[in-house]
């Protein structure tokens, strides 16, 4: 009797284990499905706004006071430089320890390396702090470089690979894998155009890319793939190094128009009354970063949020930080060392970190306690 109840137990054993074992392998897919494009919200989402610190409509937040400077590759952790802001006085903190703590830091930073769509004068490379350029906010035909952290400075007169002299020059980023390459927009001498170009002596010498491209980064993942913000805003990516360009085709919704209603005095995502007004930005995309290791994984900032895409820009999807607020996200950085941690500065002043690539996000304290 003994005997048959075991082999009753045993078969019924085997029966089960496909079934536990299908239950184990869902289990951790929807936990690996939710960082692999379903977190966040869909953009066919109804959403109500209201107006953030940095919104041209009439702010409902306190002046600026903290920004973020710079997420650096470490030894073993990143470096994240922060700028505090208080009343007539300002502060550089440091951390070692992705945010958790911070520390006074001597550096006497004015310029930020995170890669955002607005800044083309004062640039930090990516990979190596002691780069940096240097335009006045407003390169003619040359600009300053230094590779010792700002002790030293060298003029620097950029031609392009006919070694014809350029007559305007626009920084744009630092690549992400080498520290001389600088991406630019300079006036093509023979074109008498504005085109994108790559240089990888600290802008000694250019390579002309496209026309077509305002605002580019490289992707953190692969030296390859290029990510470019086209003159009507559309987003696009070049997986030959900026030869070629294709255009992102979830893109598009990313630049939905929202209404607001003058009397009843709200922002929404959806026309509902005849009275609701278009409202739109003058820049809609602001700024592009990708996830260290896979090149398909890109999160872009624009004034309406923080978008996710993990089809290299075939679909997005909101992200939920400072989800409704216009023009709330300040800054957007991606660990340059391991893709999980995502970290913002939100509304001028309030401090956010991701653990889980930008499904979930913790606000995190600032020196001082500060908000």
């Amino acid at each position: 009797m003994r005997q048959n109840l075991v082999l009753i137990l045993c078969f019924i054993c085997l029966i089960s284990l496909p079934f536990l074992a299908c239950m184990a392998t869902t289990g951790k897919g929807d936990k690996i499905s939710q960082a692999s494009g379903e977190c966040g919200i869909d953009l066919a989402s109804k959403i109500n706004y209201v107006p953030g610190a940095s919104s041209s409509i009439p702010a409902m937040y306190p002046s600026p006071n903290a920004i973020l400077l710079a997420v650096l590759p470490g030894e073993h952790s990143p470096t994240i430089l922060i700028r505090v802001e208080d009343h007539n006085t300002a502060a550089q903190y440091i951390s070692y320890d992705r945010g958790q703590n911070w520390q006074l830091c001597n550096w006497r930073l004015g310029y930020s390396n995170i890669p955002k769509r607005s800044r083309y004068s004062l640039l930090m490379s990516h990979i190596d702090q002691r780069v940096l350029y240097d335009c006045y906010f407003q390169c003619k035909d040359s600009y300053r470089v230094s590779t010792d952290g700002g002790t030293s400075w060298a003029q620097v007169d950029p031609t392009v690979s006919d070694e014809e002299k350029v007559t305007e020059v626009k920084p744009l980023n630092t690549g992400m894998h080498f520290s001389a390459r600088i991406y630019a927009q300079i006036l093509d001498p023979l074109r008498r155009v504005f085109t994108a170009a790559v240089s990888d002596d600290y802008g000694r010498s250019f390579r002309l890319l496209s026309t077509q491209v305002e605002w580019l980064t490289e992707s953190r993942a692969n030296n390859d793939v290029l990510f470019g913000i086209l003159s009507n805003n559309d987003l696009a990516i070049s997986k030959d190094r900026g030869l070629s360009w294709m255009p992102m085709l979830g893109s598009k919704k990313l630049r939905s128009p929202i209404y607001r209603n003058p009397l009843l005095r709200y922002i929404r995502s959806w026309k509902e009354n005849a009275d609701d007004v278009e409202f739109s930005s003058v820049q809609d995309v602001d700024q592009i970063d990708s996830d260290p290791k896979n090149w398909e994984w890109i999160y872009v900032l624009t004034y309406k949020g923080l978008y996710i895409s993990r089809n290299a820009g075939q679909t997005f999807r909101l992200a939920s930080l400072a989800q409704g607020r216009l023009n709330s996200i300040d800054d957007v950085a991606v660990d340059p060392m391991d893709g999980r941690f995502l970290y913002a500065m939100v509304d001028l002043g309030e401090f956010y970190r991701s653990t889980d690539h930008g499904c979930s996000w913790h606000r995190m304290p600032l020196p001082g306690n500060r908000r």
